[in-house]
């Protein structure tokens, strides 16, 4: 009898203990907003692509969209010229299937890049630029 007692006392603690974790499993929810059928935005707040170079220096890259075509990336681009004085490049990125338009040059410090984004953000045409990190 006291070991069925015992049993139903300490069942719940050991469920609850082997069903918490302490590996933090991270899951990165990718939204997607689609406007005016010229261009896509992927979250705007951080994320981390690993790209595959010498040296693994972080760097933090300014991005201003993402495009289901070339041709949407290099109109976007074009008129983004007019309107902000940066180096703009377009690459495909196989990590989201776009094309992404970013500024050029990488920063190294996160808060040049910060400084940079918010900026952008007081245009309309940008309120959704995002930082990207990656690790070359």
């Amino acid at each position: 009898m006291k070991k069925s007692i015992l049993f139903l006392l300490l069942f719940p603690i050991v469920l609850l203990f082997s069903s918490c974790s302490s590996t933090k499993e991270s899951t990165d929810i990718i939204r997607t907003q689609e406007t005016d059928s010229l261009y896509v935005f992927d979250t705007p707040n951080e994320n981390l692509m690993v790209i595959p170079n010498i040296g693994n220096v972080k760097l933090y890259i300014v991005q201003i969209g993402a495009f289901t075509t070339i041709e949407k990336a290099e109109n976007f681009a074009t008129e983004s010229r007019k309107k902000i004085n940066y180096n703009l490049d377009i690459e495909y990125s196989n990590s989201v299937n776009l094309y992404v338009v970013q500024l050029k040059p990488f920063y190294n410090k996160k808060e040049d890049a910060e400084t940079v984004k918010n900026k952008l953000w007081k245009i309309n045409d940008f309120e959704d630029a995002w930082i990207l990190t990656v690790i070359r």
